[in-house]
């Protein structure tokens, strides 16, 4: 499995798992900062900024946002207030 540029950190050691029990959602952990997201894959589309289909919606407890994997452009949806 290939690392990617992680969210938080901006290192290259974002990896990704598929739960079984849950259909459409992976999980996305960083192994440098510990940062956890989840992603539902039926959110996926093109990437305005480099025009690959790698634009995914991935949320964590405090935001929700869109993530390309292929350029690493941010797009915040919304922020969770505590």
């Amino acid at each position: 499995m290939g690392t990617q540029i992680c969210p938080k950190c901006k290192r290259n050691s974002f990896t990704w798992s598929i739960d079984d029990e849950v259909s459409n959602f992976t999980s996305w952990g960083c192994h440098q900062c510990f940062y956890q997201a989840e992603e539902n894959e039926s959110d996926e589309c093109i990437c305005e900024s480099c025009g690959n289909k790698t634009k995914m919606k991935l949320k964590d407890n405090q935001t929700e946002y869109w993530w390309c994997c292929r350029c690493n452009k941010i797009t915040l949806i919304k922020r969770v207030l505590k």
